[in-house]
């Protein structure tokens, strides 16, 4: 690592220009300034830029990376290659094992509260014995390697969703099986931003799957004791949550007065720093005690 004693290097990393629109990486701006205001060197370099020298950096923070499903591997490997130079955040194990949303198999065996679902590897069924499958009105198929709901579909019977399944197992993809949640357009989900392992703020998000857009901000929301809950019951099976920089913690309440987690983003979750104020400035105080 090189030794910047007056002004430290960090990379806010990124993905193309092309690929972020119409989706920008609305924390970016603030963020950057923000960093630069604090005394750091700030980049925001292209994860897959080549020309970058990594080893330059004493900070490399993944953030908008959001192309990488369709090269995970490479991602992955990029990650760990970047973790012999210089500190990456989150680590690289974090980043390998978040990527991949089989994840969630190990949280539901921990008895985190998780929305029912089955992974199905290429060849395996929906098995529709099982509730809530059994009696499920609405199926959602999607990718365990993806990002923005690309991928995923919502669908009204069962033959589109076995059709679904095949699709994805033709294309050689893993697949999360689950019930559609009427809560995700009547309450909303709700994203729960975790900075160094303190909640900073929650966002109700647009629903992806019948408004559109791709986990878009819709307001922000108060955190109550079932927010504070439900992130206290997930970080109790994580062994790394004392290394994270960042989480999003995102749920839907289950309609018994609780909350089941969606996802847990460990990897390039928008943070919705605009939609919080002081948010940037928590975010970069972190950063600030990470470096010292």
């Amino acid at each position: 690592m090189t030794d910047h004693a007056t002004q430290p290097r960090v990379a806010y990393v990124t993905a193309e220009v092309d690929f972020l629109d119409p989706d920008p990486d609305f924390d970016l701006p603030d963020t950057v300034a923000a960093l630069r205001a604090a005394g750091f060197d700030v980049e925001a370099p292209r994860w897959d830029d080549d020309s970058v020298d990594w080893a330059s950096f004493d900070l490399v923070l993944v953030r908008s990376t959001w192309n990488y499903a369709a090269r995970r591997d490479q991602f992955v490997a990029w990650a760990k290659a970047v973790s012999t130079h210089s500190r990456l955040l989150n680590p690289a194990d974090v980043i390998e094992d978040n990527t991949d949303k089989v994840y969630l198999e190990r949280l539901i065996a921990a008895g985190v509260p998780v929305i029912p679902t089955q992974v199905l590897h290429p060849g395996q069924d929906i098995d529709w014995t099982r509730e809530p499958w059994a009696s499920a009105a609405v199926i959602v198929v999607k990718p365990t390697v993806g990002a923005g709901a690309i991928g995923a579909s919502r669908n009204d019977s069962r033959d589109a969703a076995a059709a679904a399944v095949r699709a994805h197992h033709a294309a050689g993809n893993t697949v999360l099986v689950q019930p559609y949640l009427n809560a995700v357009d009547t309450a909303g989900e709700v994203a729960i931003i975790v900075i160094d392992g303190e909640i900073s703020h929650a966002i109700k998000k647009v629903p992806a799957l019948t408004v559109g857009g791709h986990g878009d901000p819709a307001a922000a929301v108060p955190i109550t004791d079932d927010l504070r809950d439900v992130v206290a019951q997930v970080s109790a099976h994580v062994p790394e949550w004392d290394d994270l920089l960042y989480a999003r913690v995102d749920v839907v309440p289950d309609g018994a007065g609780g909350y089941v987690l969606m996802e847990l983003e460990l990897t390039e979750p928008a943070l919705f720093f605009t939609h919080d104020e002081g948010s940037t400035q928590r975010f970069v105080d972190a950063v600030v005690r990470r470096l010292q």
